[in-house]
């Protein structure tokens, strides 16, 4: 059967791996995620484009809070 939407587990890595980058330039220390929350509105689809908006929303010393949304490019 041909893929035809995504599944949480790729929405998830797809998100962490931008907020990832988002810390590490953000910082000068090693970054890992300790907790992430996503709320699924609609089902991402394989044969449509995206943009993913991410940005840092809070920071308390060592620690940052990272916020992003995925729009569909119509």
């Amino acid at each position: 059967l041909p893929l035809k939407d995504f599944t949480g587990g790729a929405t998830s890595l797809l998100l962490d791996s931008l907020f990832g980058y988002v810390t590490v330039h953000s910082s000068k220390h090693v970054v890992a995620t300790a907790n992430i929350n996503v709320n699924y509105w609609k089902p991402l689809y394989c044969h449509k484009l995206y943009a993913v908006e991410v940005y840092l929303t809070k920071r308390e010393g060592r620690k940052m809070w990272v916020e992003g949304k995925i729009y569909p490019i119509v």
